[in-house]
């Protein structure tokens, strides 16, 4: 979610000749993600250039799916494009603990957020209906944020949901968020026994 913006934070960002790739801002944003409010600039790019240093090892974010993925360029083009989501609104950063900057979503990064988040969870969806195993949806739906489940919602409502229906129907049992459960059950229509 967004960070509180503060204002005048000094820091040099640098500028970029080619705007980068969706794919390029999506590596830094799910970097972000996985750790929000906890990375400095500079570990943002270790970890998207696959750094072995011992930071990103004591600290094991080479578990991050987002580790390595920038791999293929170079540091200071890594930094260009982190600089990049900084500049046009993406991310914002403000100090933390020990007056160290630490980079979070804006309104616009955390918007993308949601938008990659719902289209893994309903990929999730598909392939849990697909594959006959709606008893699994709840386990990774525990996790994941209100604004998303909304957003997937919302999605689902406007693309048609049939072959999920039993998916859903095993979400909304063990949804927590009442309005979240009743949204469900408005989408797949009938009764849904909450689970205990």
């Amino acid at each position: 979610m967004p960070g509180e913006a503060q204002q005048d934070i000094p820091v040099r960002l640098w500028s970029i000749d080619e705007p980068p790739s969706q794919t390029e801002i999506d590596a830094v944003l799910m970097t972000v993600d996985a750790l929000p409010g906890k990375l400095e600039r500079k570990d943002i790019v270790f970890i998207l250039k696959g750094s072995r240093r011992g930071r990103t090892l004591f600290n094991q974010w080479y578990r991050l799916e987002s580790y390595a993925a920038l791999r293929h360029l170079q540091d200071d083009m890594i930094v260009r494009i982190v600089d990049y989501c900084i500049q046009e609104g993406w991310l914002q950063l403000a100090y933390g603990s020990k007056d160290k900057l630490l980079a979070y979503f804006d309104a616009k990064g955390w918007e993308r957020i949601k938008q990659i988040w719902a289209q893994r969870v309903q990929d999730w969806l598909q392939y849990w209906a697909e594959h006959g195993v709606p008893e699994e949806a709840w386990t990774r739906l525990q996790r994941i944020h209100s604004q998303i489940k909304t957003m997937v919602i919302d999605n689902l409502r406007e693309q048609g949901n049939d072959n999920l229906v039993p998916v859903l129907r095993q979400w909304a049992e063990n949804e927590q968020v009442d309005e979240i459960r009743q949204a469900l059950v408005n989408l797949v229509g009938g009764n849904v026994t909450p689970a205990e």
